[in-house]
């Protein structure tokens, strides 16, 4: 598979973002104009797992997939509480 998302995998983590970055302190609107900013990001390194499953990746904005990958600004989990909040409140939004 390599680093290839599924279609199906892409679709629900977009969705899931409903449109923000997943970080609750950010939030920052990821379509602007003519494109996006969003950037997929692995939680547990896609070099240490191979794991492009839903579980195992979150939509960011640039400056927080940075913060996350190179700064260590946020644990695995937080993002992963990240996760979890969304969901609620996507479930709500339902």
């Amino acid at each position: 598979m390599g680093r290839n998302v599924s279609t199906n995998v892409e679709r629900k983590i977009y969705a899931e973002s409903m449109g923000r970055c997943m970080n609750p302190e950010c939030k920052v609107e990821l379509f602007k104009h003519n494109g996006d900013i969003m950037e997929k990001a692995h939680i547990v390194p896609y070099c240490d797992t191979q794991n492009n499953s839903y579980e195992n990746l979150i939509i960011l904005c640039p400056n927080c997939h940075t913060n996350f990958d190179k700064n260590a600004a946020f644990s695995k989990e937080d993002v992963k509480s990240w996760k979890q909040l969304r969901n609620e409140e996507f479930e709500l939004f339902f």
